[in-house]
């Protein structure tokens, strides 16, 4: 029991409980998300864990809110290796990533209030370094692997990092608001984390880019490609004589998929697709 001294000092009777903290605005809100996924900003990560307090999240609050700091993972994974060099030079520009609200679309759906916001950010282009890292790849397949030309390579991808010039990467995001004129929540903009992450470090990206150099252009989007190469493949295996294999219907059945969609959606859509698929579409022909 807490003894009264102490409870003045708190300047509050034994009868009352500690206030809850107020819930965040909806641009707030935005903000407190934004800033410690392109910053780990702390103050932002106290904020979200009083907001998940308000939702009565109580049990590992905090790892929840760690997991959106995205980019505490290559600096974790890459202390002591070949890739320090770009972990340095990401933490270093973070401090110039940004993101703002560009608009805000508010309704009212069975009494619940919700909102888009649409939203533009600042990530470093990387674009430009892509034919280097191609270069090093071929060498790569040819020589195998040589520590000492991992090393240089990182080093002057880390330095392509620094310097690079910011592109425009737009999105949006759905918010609710919990009952009660509770706080918002939304469930999808926590995946800007890994959106910065595959622009920031876009390896793989560039990996599948490479790879899909291999296959008929369907899509120009290489995930799409490659999954198209790979359904076409088990059909000239498993069924030689199919119509798809020469009147383009598998193809543009592709197109019509993923049309209207952004690449970044295509590329979801397709890798889900071929995922799902690659069990049997790598089935080999037995008989």
């Amino acid at each position: 029991m807490l003894k009264p001294v102490f409870i003045l000092l708190l300047g509050a009777p034994l009868t009352v409980t500690a206030a809850q903290p107020a819930a965040l605005s909806l641009e707030d809100t935005f903000d407190a998300y934004v800033q410690v996924i392109l910053h780990g900003n702390e103050a932002s990560k106290e904020a979200l864990r009083k907001r998940n307090l308000l939702l009565e999240i109580n049990d590992g609050t905090d790892v929840i809110v760690d997991t959106l700091d995205v980019l505490q993972l290559p600096k974790a994974a890459f202390k002591g290796t070949a890739m320090e060099p770009v972990s340095r030079a990401l933490e270093m520009r973070r401090k110039t990533l940004s993101c703002t609200i560009t608009n805000i679309t508010r309704e009212t759906v069975h009494s619940t209030p919700q909102a888009k916001v649409a939203y533009r950010c600042a990530f470093p282009d990387l674009s430009g370094f892509f034919a280097t890292y191609r270069n090093a790849q071929k060498r790569r397949a040819v020589v195998g692997d040589d520590p000492e030309d991992a090393k240089a390579l990182f080093v002057e991808f880390a330095n392509a990092l620094r310097d690079a010039p910011d592109r425009s990467h737009e999105g949006s995001a759905v918010f609710l608001k919990m009952p009660d004129n509770g706080p918002w929540l939304s469930s999808n903009l926590p995946q800007l984390g890994m959106t910065l992450l595959q622009q920031a470090l876009p390896f793989d990206t560039w990996n599948t880019r490479i790879e899909a150099e291999s296959v008929p252009t369907v899509t120009g989007i290489p995930t799409c490609d490659l999954m198209m190469a790979a359904k076409l493949r088990f059909f000239d295996r498993h069924h030689p004589q199919s119509p798809f294999l020469s009147n383009g219907m598998l193809q543009s059945n592709l197109l019509k998929r993923v049309e209207g969609m952004s690449d970044e959606e295509a590329t979801r859509d397709c890798r889900m697709v071929h995922e799902r698929n690659r069990a049997l579409w790598n089935r080999e022909k037995t008989d």
